[in-house]
């Protein structure tokens, strides 16, 4: 994904910075590429399967990678997993993704320094 809004990021600071060529359909190409590059990070973002099985099916009832957003307002923090789900299941680096998501839009702030099952002797 960050390859995408670094590909934006560029086009965009090329037209800011230098302009436009005066070149016939310089503006149009930018303008299209743009569009294209928009698109892709849209596609990479929308909540939903994605059709890939990253893990391996873990049993008949797997549905494959499920694409999902976190958001928030005043009062409630938002799941959208881009369709109805009955259980989801993920390696535990996933999980602890996620629950910093959640806490962080709930307005907790994470220091990310994390030791999962640190050796004996050892402060988490």
């Amino acid at each position: 994904m960050e390859n995408v809004k670094e590909k934006l990021t560029k086009a965009i600071e090329i037209i800011v910075q230098k302009g436009i060529s005066k070149e016939p359909g310089a503006a149009r190409f930018m303008a299209e590429r743009i569009v294209l590059l928009i698109a892709d990070f849209v596609k990479q973002i929308t909540p939903g399967a994605t059709g890939a099985f990253p893990e391996g099916k873990l049993d008949e009832h797997d549905q494959g990678q499920l694409r999902m957003l976190v958001s928030h307002d005043e009062k409630n923090v938002r799941l959208d997993f881009g369709k109805s789900v009955a259980w989801i299941a993920m390696p535990t680096n996933e999980a602890l993704t996620i629950a910093f998501a959640i806490l962080e839009h709930c307005g907790v702030v994470i220091e990310h320094k994390v030791m999962q099952n640190p050796a004996k002797g050892e402060g988490a």
